[in-house]
């Protein structure tokens, strides 16, 4: 089960939300990272509670757009998440997650938003911890400047 806000930092939780509004305004990533997202567990309960949601709508459907994914969503409770992460605050940040980037931008994004997770799993695994180990905090900047190129 995810922790609270508290017990994740700032980075991881960008990192969650930008993933996910990537996905959600491009669905058509999602078919081809799916059970990658699927090990996932995210930072913020409502956020891992969506991103569940989405892989099963996913399964489904796998003829996605994001109107359909964003209608479906809002039905199963998520509105409120949905309007924090399309959000302008978090476009700022993520320029890949706006419905109107083009979709290599996006998926390049993911696939450095995902290496980042994979990254930080191995380091758990592998058990180190501590400042020398944390996450990179400018790994999202490079991931927006590198899909924008």
């Amino acid at each position: 089960m995810p922790a609270t806000l508290g017990d994740f930092s700032r980075h991881e939780v960008r990192a969650a939300q930008q993933l996910l509004a990537t996905l959600v305004n491009h669905p058509s990533i999602l078919i081809e990272v799916g059970e990658e997202v699927a090990e996932l567990q995210l930072p913020v309960r409502d956020l891992d509670r969506l991103r569940a949601a989405l892989l099963d709508f996913a399964a489904a459907h796998p003829d996605l757009d994001s109107d359909a994914v964003k209608c479906h969503l809002s039905n199963q409770g998520f509105s409120a998440v949905l309007d924090r992460l399309l959000h302008r605050s978090v476009y700022q940040l993520a320029q890949f997650a706006r419905p109107d980037s083009a979709v290599a931008e996006s998926r390049a994004a993911v696939s450095l938003i995902l290496e980042d997770y994979r990254g930080r799993r191995a380091r758990q695994d592998a058990g180190e911890s501590g400042p020398e180990h944390a996450e990179d905090p400018d790994a999202e900047v490079r991931a927006s400047s590198r899909a924008r190129h």
